[in-house]
């Protein structure tokens, strides 16, 4: 029977060459591309700490509203298990970058041993005024532009920065800056575009704003090891603090209230004065004051003479101006008369005119009044018609519209039934944040609790597009104990997850390439990767990796307690997979920009996803 079974596959082999040679070369080449980006994972964690190790980026950053001083500085670099202290100056600005805009940039202090600047063309800075600048925002034909600190910058920053302007003499990459995003200001737009490295002599301050710490001998950055490492030193750094912190406010205080007591001091000073002179001007002003008074009296009797005088010029006046008044008026009334008896006489002729007028008019107008009433009843008629058919219509329609009502309050009482539901699934979802800071485990595996709540963030996200997609949703968070603590965090166990996923790797293993095979016509159907640019060659590969996530995440919890774990289930799970995320673009850009906008788009967080 195998003999048989054996002829006939090679029969059809050499039937079919072509074909089993495309398809052998097709399984190889997404074989190759997984197994590759499975064992990229370590590659990739190694590399980002060997270049934070290599530029020195800090352990610990301290920042303080009061400044910390250079005797600050020393203690923290005294401190059991520090190997490099150092203080510096930062500063957020606005300038001119040659579009004739205004860009916002913040500027940093170079800092001798800690957070070690990465130069990737031109030179480091030799003078005070001079910079480098950040290689994502500066381009090398930008080598020598003169950045200007503009006059609409606020007083504090102008004097901060110690030059009118600075030279960009090198382009670099910092440590401080590991992913696209520069920040945000409280200046200008809003955001920040870029970044210089200004030497510690371009800055004008005598207090450093923030102090960078180095330990000794760390364990690999972004590991639990390396985290508990850092829970160790930070009580005393803390405690040191918070002790110089008090002294930097003593200190202060002190310096305050020497310059209030000083200005005390003046200010009792002046009294003394004022008071001295001021019984030698009050003396001054009383002899004043009689003299004018005495001015006073005799002006106001002067000033009484002449209004009296001018009373009676001004009665004389108008007796004389009343008598040519009269005189006047007396023959304008001569004058009137005569022209009244004139215009009478006109008014009688024209009278009789106008009523021989008014008389033919009138039968003219009896003619058309006669006319217009007749066609004024043949409209009423007319118009009578016209409101008996509309009347008919109108009980037509709002019989038709009494019916559409009740249909449409059937449709909003089944409308609102469904969103009664709505807001608790809408805060649950809200409820799961895209770090494991979000989740209350009851495990310590960080790196498992953030590839858990990244999926289950997206299943929350996608179960609204259908009824079937939202009942398995409901089936999934059922079966991972998904419980509420008064919608504001979600408690999980990350136990049936991995005995979900026990038990999917003891029913699939003999097809052991199953997801391998899957993703490679994935890859294939996206047209992946996408090496237009740097950007979107990156940005393709965060999309494929949530997407391998999200698949490997239902994939497993097919494999659910209480569900059959067979292929039907596992078929029914990939398909609403593929229907709500793979034919749906604008959810995977969606989610795809989500890891972007968190700041989640890292190395480290694929790495995660890839090792679900």
């Amino acid at each position: 029977m195998v003999r048989i079974l054996l002829r006939s596959a090679l029969r059809e082999i050499r039937q079919s060459l072509g074909r089993y040679l495309a398809i052998l070369a097709i399984v190889g080449l997404g074989v190759g591309f997984f197994a590759g980006l499975r064992m990229c994972q370590p590659a990739m964690m190694d590399t980002g700490v060997e270049y934070l190790d290599r530029q020195r980026l800090y352990d610990f950053r301290l920042l303080s509203t009061l400044g910390f001083t250079g005797e600050d500085v020393a203690r923290f670099a005294e401190l059991e298990g520090v190997t490099a202290a150092r203080g510096a100056v930062y500063a957020d600005f606005l300038t001119e970058t040659g579009d004739g805009r205004e860009t916002v940039l913040k500027a940093h202090a170079l800092t001798d041993g800690v957070n070690l600047p990465s130069l990737k063309a031109g030179r480091m800075p030799e003078a005070a005024n001079e910079c480098l600048g950040d290689a994502r925002y500066f381009t090398e034909d930008m080598l020598g532009m003169v950045l200007p600190v503009l006059d609409s910058n606020d007083e504090d920053t102008r004097e901060l920065l110690r030059y009118d302007s600075y030279t960009v003499v090198g382009l670099t990459w910092s440590p401080i800056y590991l992913n696209y995003e520069r920040g945000t200001s409280s200046i200008g737009s809003g955001s920040v575009g870029g970044f210089v490295l200004i030497p510690e002599e371009g800055f004008d301050s005598e207090v450093s704003y923030e102090i960078y710490l180095t330990m000794d001998n760390p364990p690999p950055a972004y590991s639990t090891a390396y985290d508990s490492w850092l829970d160790g030193f930070r009580p005393a750094v803390e405690a040191l603090l918070e002790e110089r912190a008090e002294l930097r406010f003593d200190d202060l205080y002190s310096e305050a209230m020497g310059e209030i007591q000083d200005a005390e001091l003046e200010i009792a000073d002046g009294w003394r004065e004022y008071f001295d002179q001021r019984g030698n001007a009050e003396e001054e002003l009383d002899d004043a004051y009689q003299e004018l008074t005495d001015g006073e009296e005799d002006y106001a009797q002067g000033q009484r003479d002449y209004e009296q005088g001018r009373r009676d010029y001004a009665q004389g006046q108008r007796d004389y101006e009343q008598g040519r008044l009269d005189y006047a008026e007396g023959v304008k009334k001569v004058e009137d008369a005569r022209q009244e008896l004139a215009d009478a006489e006109r008014e009688l002729a024209d009278g009789e005119q106008e009523l021989a007028d008014a008389r033919r008019e009138l039968d003219e107008g009896w003619a058309e009044f006669r006319k217009a009433q007749a066609e004024v009843q043949q409209e009423l008629a007319d118009a009578y018609e016209k409101l008996t058919d509309g009347e008919r219509e109108y009980e037509e329609g709002l019989k038709e519209y009494e019916d559409g009502l009740r249909k449409l309050e059937d449709a909003e009482d089944q409308l609102a039934e469904g969103e009664r539901d709505l807001p608790a699934w809408l805060e649950r979802s809200r409820s799961l944040p895209e770090t494991a800071a979000g989740l209350d485990t009851e495990e310590t595996d960080s790196a498992a609790a953030l590839f858990l709540s990244n999926n289950l963030h997206t299943l929350l996200r996608l179960r609204s597009l259908s009824d079937d997609f939202n009942r398995l949703s409901g089936e999934l968070l059922f079966a991972l104990g998904i419980q509420t603590h008064g919608l504001a965090r979600v408690k999980l166990s990350l136990a049936p997850y991995r005995a979900a996923r026990e038990r999917f790797e003891e029913c699939f293993k003999e097809r052991e390439y199953f997801m391998e095979n899957l993703m490679t016509a994935l890859f294939f159907h996206l047209h992946l990767p996408d090496v237009t640019s740097g950007e979107a060659l990156w940005k393709s590969c965060v999309n494929f990796c949530n997407l391998y996530s999200f698949y490997r995440f239902m994939a497993v919890m097919s494999c659910r307690e209480g569900s059959a774990g067979n292929r039907e289930e596992l078929f029914r799970s990939l398909v609403h997979v593929s229907r709500s995320l793979l034919h749906n673009g604008a959810q995977r850009s969606a989610l795809r920009d989500e890891l972007f906008q968190n700041d989640s788009a890292t190395l480290a967080h694929m790495a995660i996803l890839l090792g679900g």
